[in-house]
């Protein structure tokens, strides 16, 4: 939250020239929404093979930070719901598909862990880097929830880095043993 507070656009890439949010130029803002241009080629491809093919998807972004993918990931379904733990980021999201004339979206504040009560149905969940933030037992709680929401057909797309494979494993395996 301080990041996305002080330091919104180097909280989600730590590079240097994205450390003060003062001084980013128009060119600069430019080079930071280009960084997405692999991760959203890398969705829409997982989304092209694997996706239900629903005419109208619904998509849902666990951790949408500034909204670097949510902006153009909007562009390929009828409704998206992008969510972080961040008034902040979201407040940026918003502006920022605002500032596109995107309108088909929802917003999620997640305060606790009731808070992802709140998750709609979807057809593609998708979130990079927003898992290595949270301990095994949070990330069991985070895929539950998103998978009891996710439709029949519906696909996931989660990046987690790690530094055991134990780490995931635990994770996506306690998931998996609930669903029915």
């Amino acid at each position: 939250n301080i990041f996305a507070k002080q330091q919104p656009y180097y909280g989600v890439i730590s590079q240097d020239k994205y450390m003060n949010v003062d001084t980013l130029s128009d060119d600069l803002l430019t080079d930071f929404q280009s960084t997405n241009v692999e991760d959203i080629e890398s969705l829409l491809n997982s989304w092209a093979k694997f996706g239900n093919r629903k005419t109208n998807p619904t998509f849902f972004e666990l951790g949408s930070g500034v909204g670097r993918l949510t902006t153009e990931m909007s562009k390929h379904c009828l409704k998206i719901q992008f969510a972080d733990v961040s008034q902040k980021y979201l407040e940026l999201t918003t502006q920022a598909l605002n500032s596109k004339g995107i309108d088909n979206y929802s917003p999620l504040l997640i305060k606790n862990l009731h808070s992802l009560q709140n998750i709609t149905e979807m057809d593609f969940a998708f979130s990079l880097i927003t898992f290595q933030h949270n301990s095994p037992d949070v990330q069991i709680v985070l895929l539950e929830k998103i998978f009891e929401k996710l439709t029949i057909g519906g696909i996931c797309h989660f990046q987690f880095i790690l530094s055991e494979v134990s780490y995931a494993k635990k994770s996506i395996e306690k998931s998996f043993s609930t669903i029915n």
